[in-house]
Formats: C-alpha cells, sequence, structure tokens
C-alpha cells in the first residue's frame, strides 16, 4: 500500500494525523496547547486554511486547504516535525511517563 500524497496542494483534504502506536499522547493539557499553537503558527505564516478540527487523545482530524503561494504537503510536513520534536522534548524533561 502505497502512502497517500497530496496530489493537488491547494485543493481541500480530510487528513488524519496520528501518533505512532496510537498512544494518548494528547490527554495532557500542555500538550493540547502545543498542538493548538502549531496549528495557529501554520495559518498565520504558512498559508493553511482550516475549516475544521478534532483532536482525539492520539490523533487530529483536519479539514483544510493551503493557500496559492504555499504546499500542502511542505505545511502539514513541518506541522508534524515541529509538534512532534516539542512533545518529544517536553516528555523526556517531564521523564513521568
Amino acid at each position: 500500500m502505497k502512502p497517500f500524497q497530496v496530489s493537488d496542494q491547494h485543493s481541500v483534504y480530510f487528513l488524519t494525523l496520528t501518533i505512532e502506536g496510537w498512544i494518548d499522547v494528547f490527554t495532557r493539557k500542555e500538550y493540547k496547547l502545543d498542538v493548538v499553537d502549531s496549528l495557529n503558527f501554520c495559518v498565520e505564516y504558512k498559508g493553511l486554511e482550516i475549516y475544521a478540527w478534532c483532536l482525539m487523545s492520539n490523533h487530529l482530524h483536519l479539514l483544510c486547504r493551503s493557500k496559492e503561494a504555499f504546499k500542502l504537503s511542505n505545511t502539514i510536513q513541518d506541522f508534524k516535525k515541529f509538534t512532534a520534536k516539542k512533545i518529544l522534548d517536553s516528555l523526556e524533561k517531564e521523564s513521568i511517563e
């Protein structure tokens, strides 16, 4: 099975972004806020247009598109990379779980 690829960088897509192993990471308020902050950054600076979103305990649903000057695949890649690094760093520092 081939991974999904964005064929039209400016169409509206329904995306589901999951946590590896479906681990319940977003049960803590700080990590939920990290996701929201990252989404807001992408809206403001990376041309992301979000029509609807739903953050669950272990995944995120997005109904979104990218403005003309941007590529949706690049924006989502940057969002996932930045958010994952931020949450992993926080988990490492806290080392509670």
